[in-house]
């Protein structure tokens, strides 16, 4: 790992949820996890909520987000880690297209989740606050690494 940044690792695969994502918010991924250091992934999933896993995924890149201390990379981690066992939230997928606050506590999409635990880890990913967020979004970050 990196000591200045947090890897990210997008996804997609050839099912028919993942292909309707990649549509619906133009991207080539559908799926994003913050990678740990054992390199298990942190991600939101439908029927599974917030999981710690181990999976391989059909397509995959790898990529960092810098940020200012390992400190603070450790901070998004474990911020990530305590979210583990929240349900997905399936009512802001539905609604990406309308949704004025993206930011449940309760429950996580995957974007949303890697948004909330850089913000709170006082690293927001963006500087205007979106109003919806997808895994192209943070995809197309200018500060991210493909790596």
């Amino acid at each position: 790992m990196n000591k200045s940044g947090v890897v990210l690792r997008f996804t997609r695969d050839s099912g028919l949820i993942s292909r309707l994502i990649r549509v619906a918010t133009r991207s080539e991924w559908s799926h994003v996890d913050i990678v740990l250091e054992d390199l298990s992934f942190i991600g939101a999933y439908p029927g599974r909520g917030v999981v710690n896993y181990k999976e391989p995924a059909e397509e995959y890149q790898w990529c960092l987000v810098p940020v200012p201390s390992e400190e603070i990379a450790n901070q998004v981690r474990e911020l990530a880690k305590h979210q583990v066992g929240k349900s997905y939230d399936w009512a802001a997928v539905f609604s990406l297209p309308f949704r004025g606050d993206w930011e449940n506590k309760r429950k996580w999409f995957c974007s949303e989740l890697i948004a909330y635990a850089f913000e709170a880890a006082g690293v927001p990913l963006f500087r205007e606050r979106p109003f919806r967020i997808t895994a192209r979004d943070i995809y197309i970050l200018p500060q991210l690494i493909v790596l």
